[in-house]
């Protein structure tokens, strides 16, 4: 029975998206499950709204925030979902509007921004809000002093993709000291590794995209998880009972203590890239060790950089 806003870049992929859902719940409605109930009962109840949003773009996430807090008086979730992979980006992708880096400022600082501006909104929520941010096994790859360097705006473009997705699981932590107290709550999730169209530039490689983009594309059918499996951390940590957990893969990773003490922490990582699907599992993400101090600095180097753009937030 819930109002989906989908926050999109592209409006006519964002009306297909909503087409698609709304014929699902419609096929669902009509075609109870075996034991005769509904698959989805409130389908009727809830709607699905498309709103532009380019997290690229710091104005286009004012401008966004700014409506949807004329048009909604609440916020239960909020999903931090883009994900861009710096693969042979155009030239006009690579640094944003505001002179940022782009995979880094649209993955994270754009995130943040879109948090810190519809965090009062969540506050205002009956019962507990959540922030749901996505990270990736690819922050095994993210250190403390490279999300550092990108928060400074020196940070390698190269690096981009994971240094942004350590921040976004450092964020989580942070957010959590932040609003301790209040009746807001952050959790990260790895999706896994998914067949979606994160891929899709790897078509416009210099002389090898032709015979690259087949072969990853057969990698992606005989491995890689469906969308609709990547997606069950997200939709488990935005509607769950989390149990004090604070980031879940959607594999089976096995982590018991003793052998982190022995090979240290991140020695898990084939497993939480392609282990056995197992629904949602609790994990522990690979952190600095000193990530308190290090979330901290995150926070408070992105705060300043949008400060310093001129956004109030």
């Amino acid at each position: 029975g819930a109002t989906v806003v989908l926050a999109v870049r592209s409006l006519q992929r964002g009306d297909k998206a909503k087409r698609d859902i709304e014929e699902h719940l419609a096929h669902c409605s009509a075609h109870p499950g075996a034991a005769g109930r509904p698959h989805a009962p409130h389908a009727d109840s809830g709607r699905v709204v498309v709103r532009e949003l380019d997290l690229a773009d710091l104005r286009s996430v004012e401008r966004f925030a700014r409506a949807f807090l004329a048009e909604f008086r609440r916020l239960d979730v909020l999903v931090l979902n883009a994900g861009l992979a710096n693969i042979h980006l155009p030239e006009d992708r690579r640094v944003t509007p505001q002179g940022l880096e782009y995979v880094y400022a649209t993955n994270f600082i754009g995130h943040f921004l879109l948090a810190s501006l519809l965090s009062g909104r969540m506050g205002e929520t009956p019962g507990v809000a959540r922030v749901v941010c996505l990270g990736s096994v690819m922050h095994h790859f993210g250190t403390g002093a490279g999300i550092l360097e990108q928060a400074e705006g020196r940070g390698s473009p190269v690096m981009g993709y994971h240094d942004s997705k350590l921040a976004m699981i450092l964020y989580a932590k942070q957010f959590n000291r932040v609003m301790k107290g209040r009746n807001i709550t952050a959790v990260a999730v790895n999706p896994g590794f998914v067949r979606s169209d994160i891929w899709r530039q790897i078509a416009d490689l210099p002389l090898i995209g032709w015979i690259a983009s087949p072969a990853y594309e057969a990698i992606l059918k005989a491995i890689a998880l469906s969308p609709k499996q990547g997606s069950m951390p997200s939709v488990y940590a935005a509607t769950q009972d989390l149990k004090g957990h604070d980031y879940f893969s959607p594999y089976f990773v096995f982590q018991p203590s003793f052998v982190t003490n022995i090979l240290g922490p991140g020695w898990w990582f084939p497993m939480e890239l392609m282990g056995p699907m197992a629904g949602v599992r609790p994990l522990q993400a690979r952190l600095p060790r000193d990530e308190e101090k290090v979330s901290q600095e995150l926070w408070r180097m992105t705060t300043g950089v949008i400060t310093e753009l001129g956004f109030e937030h």
